[in-house]
């Protein structure tokens, strides 16, 4: 089935891969699901079946983050993904500082109709949406834990917990 080459090859594999576990170094990891694609624990008053995905970055999509530093990030940008996404609602993000008390609320209406006159098309997946926050601002008014809320349509969908540094 196997060649004498690959055979010895297999073999050499398996024993360089024994003799660095031995000599202490480490194995290269596989990389982790991306953030998104891992389970996450819901409040019971919360409707995440309203979203399909739903995070925070400092501005790439790529980059989920959990804490935010002054001196490093601009902004906290909430990104989020309707599911089933209605022609006309209403997205609200209140942003809570860590005393609990609302800090700033944002609201936009999402009309199909409005977009497509100014050429924007949806996403038949669902379109990415986002709302955001200076993370200066958040800082010189409170560092600490911070939470955000979204709302689709006054339906409170998640809500999330960060740090400002």
């Amino acid at each position: 089935m196997y060649s004498v080459r690959s055979r010895w090859w297999i073999l050499g594999l398996a024993v360089s891969a024994a003799t660095a576990l031995m000599a202490g170094c480490s194995i290269p990891r596989l990389p982790t699901p991306h953030p998104s694609s891992l389970i996450e624990e819901t409040d019971p008053d919360e409707q995440p079946r309203l979203v399909k995905d739903f995070f925070l970055s400092s501005g790439s999509i790529w980059n989920h983050k959990k804490t935010f530093r002054k001196d490093m990030e601009d902004v906290v940008v909430l990104y989020f993904v309707p599911s089933n996404e209605p022609p006309r609602y209403v997205s609200k993000t209140v942003w809570y500082d860590p005393m609990d008390i609302e800090y700033s609320a944002k609201r936009q209406t999402h009309d199909l109709q409005e977009e497509s006159k100014t050429g924007e098309q949806r996403d038949p997946k669902g379109t990415r949406r986002s709302h955001s926050v200076s993370v200066r601002a958040l800082h010189d008014h409170k560092p600490g834990l911070w939470k955000v809320e979204l709302f689709l349509d006054d339906v409170l969908a998640r809500r999330k917990r960060f740090s400002v540094e």
